[in-house]
């Protein structure tokens, strides 16, 4: 099955100063298989464009090449790939704990940014 030749994939990471690994890593795919649906070799499952499209910040429409606006960018992620990483595993816990262990993240993440802005650290 072929995929969309027209889309934006590889525009809207160059907008966000992404790399291909990155938004892979994200979406929870290879990096081979992104590759792929950017050249517009392959076609890819609409939830994973749902979450393609939710990291770039841009629409499903935007992003497979229909003449829609980009979205503004999501909020700015640390250029830290630690820092980017940690961002991402946190996302997905948040998705899957329940609300009381969604409450003692939250504590915890205050916790580690107090200690961070007391110490100048990374933002």
């Amino acid at each position: 099955m072929g995929g969309l030749p027209n889309n934006r994939i590889s525009e809207a990471l160059t907008r966000l100063g992404w790399s291909q690994q990155a938004l892979a890593e994200e979406c929870r795919i290879s990096p081979s298989f992104l590759s792929e649906i950017a050249r517009g070799r392959k076609e890819g499952a609409l939830s994973l464009w749902l979450s393609m499209s939710k990291a770039l910040g841009v629409s499903v429409e935007y992003l497979a090449g229909e003449p829609d606006q980009p979205q503004p960018p999501p909020p700015e992620l640390p250029r830290d790939p630690r820092l980017r990483k940690l961002f991402s595993d946190l996302r997905r816990c948040w998705e899957n704990v329940d609300d009381d262990r969604r409450g003692w993240l939250v504590v915890e993440l205050q916790r580690v940014l107090r200690a961070l802005d007391s110490n100048g650290g990374p933002r």
